[in-house]
């Protein structure tokens, strides 16, 4: 017997040997701007990609990688285009086991997820409209003139299946 099932929930389990680290980073001397700041971030870019890597998720004064970094980074950017120079420095905060990614206890290791579903979406070519994606490339007519987009609905949570 064939089963075919949609569905519009899908759950996230992470690899009971995967972990998501929380570093947090810090700039000095401190920065003026959060153009200064993106400019710091942007020089050190590659650094951190290579220390961090499969791949690294910023947002403001945090870092998430599964990379576990055996050493605090210190990365030195040079005076450039105006900005004055600059030290950003990483240090280990957190480690978020699968039981707690797998659980929802994630706090703002979320955005990792975020960054995940972003992804995934990118090559379906829809956009994003606050939490919902959409495809505006099948557009159907209707009528009235009302057009209907394909798309779906993201929100993190937790769910308990029995």
């Amino acid at each position: 017997t064939k089963y075919k099932m949609l569905t519009n929930c899908f759950k996230f389990v992470l690899n009971p040997n995967g972990r998501i680290y929380h570093y947090h980073y810090k700039i000095k001397p401190p920065v003026t701007s959060k153009e200064e700041e993106h400019h710091v971030i942007q020089q050190a870019w590659s650094q951190l990609q290579k220390e961090f890597s499969p791949f690294v998720v910023r947002c403001p004064q945090h870092i998430f990688s599964p990379h576990w970094a055996q050493h605090d980074l210190e990365v030195k950017c040079p005076a450039e285009k105006g900005f004055k120079a600059h030290t950003l420095t990483t240090e280990m905060y957190e480690k978020f086991t699968p039981e707690q990614v797998n659980g929802g206890l994630l706090a703002e290791a979320e955005v990792v997820l975020r960054h995940i579903i972003k992804k995934l979406a990118q090559p379906l070519m829809h956009e994003k409209v606050g939490r919902r994606y959409y495809n505006n490339h099948d557009a159907m007519e209707g009528r009235a003139h009302l057009q209907i987009f394909s798309g779906f609905y993201v929100a993190l949570g937790t769910f308990g299946f029995s």
